[in-house]
């Protein structure tokens, strides 16, 4: 009984602290509050995040099939983090808010949108796969 007790407390106590993330209108909102903005082709495959006010264009990114349409198991998204000069890919192919929540959790950004360079470096050595290293014909 304690055990049940317990999970059903950590059970709540961690979804009271999570924070709801939703794409809208072309905006980024976490807790109904403007962080960013974003645009994406749905055609290309290809996801932007600005920043709210300035329009800068802050990460790009794309889904890449590797040219094997209906076979899976080498598509992967790249990440650019633009005004960093930074890059990583990974197969989770996370896309829109999972996305977004991904980079939240590893605390890329905060909530006024300042992204930090260091936990930057630290999720690209955590999850970069470089998958075209070991799948794009050369």
């Amino acid at each position: 009984m304690r055990n049940i007790i317990f999970l059903a407390l950590t059970f709540f106590a961690t979804n009271c602290y999570s924070q709801k993330i939703k794409l809208k209108n072309n905006k980024i909102l976490i807790d109904d509050v403007e962080v960013f903005t974003y645009k994406k082709n749905n055609n290309t495959g290809e996801f932007s995040i600005y920043e709210k006010n300035t329009n800068n264009e802050l990460v790009f990114i794309y889904y890449n099939d590797n040219e094997t349409r209906g076979y899976v198991q080498d598509d992967y998204i790249k990440i650019n983090f633009l005004t960093l000069n930074k890059s990583m890919e990974n197969d989770l192919a996370f896309w829109g808010e999972k996305l977004i929540k991904w980079f939240y959790e590893n605390k890329l950004f905060d909530t006024e949108g300042k992204l930090d360079e260091k936990a930057i470096d630290t999720f690209i050595i955590k999850y970069n796969q470089n998958i075209s290293n070991r799948t794009i014909r050369h």
